[in-house]
Formats: structure tokens, sequence, C-alpha cells
């Protein structure tokens, strides 16, 4: 069974619109669909460094326009196009881990006090 028509650009909206809460990227652009291209999205991507690239999605993956390189998943893109991507990704994960860290010391230490 074929995936929606409309799947390629919900999919990369999507992928999108998680990047910026955590400010993996600076902003995106949609570009308008082309009929002569049904299955695949684009959108007009400024990376952290500040440049800009054209990011389309087709069923066979994500890619950078002009690029011979695919990508399953959008994250698997940035991390290859945008260095500042990678190191923000990685201090985003340090951060969560150190809540988590900081959670649990805190639980332990309140199991403590109760007994």
């Amino acid at each position: 069974m074929p995936p929606p028509p409309d799947f390629p650009h919900s999919e990369l909206k999507l992928a999108l619109s998680e990047q910026l809460p955590s400010q993996l990227v600076q902003s995106y652009t949609l570009i308008p669909r082309d009929a002569s291209e049904p299955h695949a999205a684009r959108a007009r991507v400024v990376l952290l460094e500040g440049n800009e690239v054209e990011v389309r999605l087709t069923l066979e993956g994500y890619e950078v326009v002009g690029k011979r390189d695919k990508f399953e998943t959008l994250e698997g893109l940035l991390e290859r196009e945008s260095p500042m991507w990678k190191d923000r990704n990685l201090g985003l994960l340090a951060e969560a881990l150190g809540r988590i860290k900081k959670e649990r010391e805190e639980a332990k230490m309140g199991a403590v006090h109760e007994s």
C-alpha cells in the first residue's frame, strides 16, 4: 500500500518543527508543492552556522538538493551538514542526562530521610 500523497509534506513539516524548540536550526520555510514531484517535499533550512540548504524528502529519504547522500532521518542529514547541530544536540543530551541524575539523587535522598 503506497503512503498517502501528503506524506512527504506532513513528515518534513513535522521533522523540521521538532528542531525549532531546541534551537537546532535557525529557521525553515516549506517550499510550495511541485506538481511534477507529487511524492516529494522541499524546504529551505537555515542551519545554526547561518547558511541555507534546500532539503528534499522523498520516499527514498532526506537529502540536500545538489548532493548525492540520502538519509533515513532529518537528524542524520543535519548531523552531516551542520557541525554546530551535532554540538548543540550533544549538549542537550548531556543536560537531559544531568537532570535525570539530579532527580534520581533527590529521590534517593528523600527515601533515606523518610526511613
